[in-house]
């Protein structure tokens, strides 16, 4: 499994990056290696898979921020 993560900074009306606050993107795609060595990755569209990745992340940037 390859998992691609993107986060930049959210922006306001002015193009200035809003404090604390980011957009998260992610993909996610499993790897198929055939006995010839070639390899692609197919993508993983199950929306439960991205949800899952979501709040787990979620959770951990909030315990994270918290310090617990």
């Amino acid at each position: 499994i390859r998992v691609t993560l993107v986060v930049r900074p959210v922006l306001d009306a002015s193009h200035n990056e809003m404090s604390q606050s980011h957009y998260a993107r992610c993909s996610f795609q499993r790897m198929v290696r055939l006995t010839s060595g070639e390899m692609w990755g197919e993508p993983l569209t199950d929306p439960v898979i991205h949800q899952q990745f979501h709040d787990k992340l979620s959770k951990s940037v909030f315990l994270e921020a918290q310090k617990i």
